[in-house]
């Protein structure tokens, strides 16, 4: 007789869980980031328009952040006819990383959890990178042939080692949200 007072009280507690709707968040506030739709056994996350927005920017500055074209010359042996296309390449990777910083400091709170964290490591791999490539495009214009393929060696080395930590990927895993919207972002 216990085992079925038991069973009834919960199937009614879950009737009272499912007539409330979905459960709030931490400030009593319902989710805002996605909306859950249930067939059968499954669900999926469905998100909204801010969320597919700020993954639409952060596919963009990982892919701005990636920059890693083939070099133009080799970095050993340059001669002054090269520095115009050493000073492009490190131009070019300044331009990248820049625009990556840009895109993040005009990016307002992320509509996800994780999603601060995310952009804040990633505005400071980004913005040490574009400071890096601005002083070796400086290095670049006025140290004398051959010396200018140092800082070309270094910017090498830091495209070839560059890491942000986490990537929206990896959060994409932790979070079907976030999943969902990569899916429908036009720049990932």
């Amino acid at each position: 007789m216990g085992h079925k007072r038991w069973l009834a009280m919960a199937v009614a507690g879950a009737a009272v869980v499912a007539a409330c709707g979905e459960p709030a968040t931490e400030n009593g506030a319902p989710p805002s980031s996605t909306a859950s739709t249930t067939t059968g056994s499954s669900s999926a996350a469905v998100p909204t328009e801010a969320v597919v927005a700020w993954v639409d920017v952060m596919c963009a500055v990982e892919k701005l952040s990636l920059w890693n074209p083939p070099p133009p010359v080799k970095a050993t042996g340059l001669k002054e006819a090269d520095r115009a296309l050493v000073v492009g390449y490190l131009t070019e990777g300044y331009a990248a990383f820049s625009q990556a910083k840009t895109s993040l400091d005009g990016l307002g709170p992320a509509p996800v959890p994780q999603g601060n964290e995310l952009v804040t490591a990633t505005r400071a791999a980004v913005g040490k990178m574009a400071d890096k490539f601005g002083e070796y495009v400086q290095e670049a214009r006025t140290y004398p042939a051959p010396d200018f393929g140092a800082p070309y060696r270094l910017a090498q080395d830091d495209v070839a080692s560059y890491t942000a930590g986490e990537t929206l990927a990896e959060l994409a895993q932790q979070n079907p949200t976030v999943a969902a919207a990569r899916k429908q972002a036009r720049r990932c």
